[in-house]
């Protein structure tokens, strides 16, 4: 008799994360969250799962990150607001070419009051696009972020 069976693991992706700067690669991409478990399969058919764990997943370098130990339920939550990969990457886009062209008009220093029409300005941007306006606030959350890392950078090469 033929036994064709085996013991694994299995990920699975349950939700998005946005767009985040991996703590591994320092790369900003859409990140998901995924389930991980063992599992032992005869005959191709699941047949028990165990320890699940849930983790956040970078695509570029596959490193996983546990969400902290009372947050596991509330990234799941907040995973279902959350645009898909590709929303996300279209609104970053938009931002990353809006912010190119701002930054080439601007002067070499940047004070609060540029950084309000920056702002003023990507709002009515978005406002002219067909995304919803909670996608956009979450990609813009981590958007500003990266563009004050960008600010940073290019201070400290002059």
């Amino acid at each position: 008799m033929l036994f064709l069976g085996d013991f694994g693991g299995r990920t699975k992706r349950i939700g998005n994360f946005g767009i985040h700067k991996c703590l591994n690669c320092n790369n900003w991409q859409p990140q998901g969250v995924y389930e991980v478990s063992k599992q032992i399969r005869a005959f191709f058919i699941p047949l028990a799962r165990w320890d699940k764990q849930i983790y956040v997943i970078c695509p570029i370098c596959k490193a996983g990150f546990p969400p902290k130990a009372d947050r596991g339920d509330d990234l799941l939550r907040e995973s279902a607001l959350m645009p898909d990969d590709q929303t996300a990457q279209a609104i970053w886009d938009e931002l990353d070419t809006f912010t190119a062209a701002f930054l080439d008009k601007s002067p070499a220093v940047l004070g609060a009051e540029e950084m309000l029409d920056w702002h003023r300005q990507v709002m009515e941007l978005m406002g002219r696009t067909e995304y919803r306006k909670e996608h956009i606030n979450r990609v813009l959350l981590s958007f500003t972020q990266y563009f004050g890392e960008l600010l940073e950078v290019k201070k400290t090469q002059k």
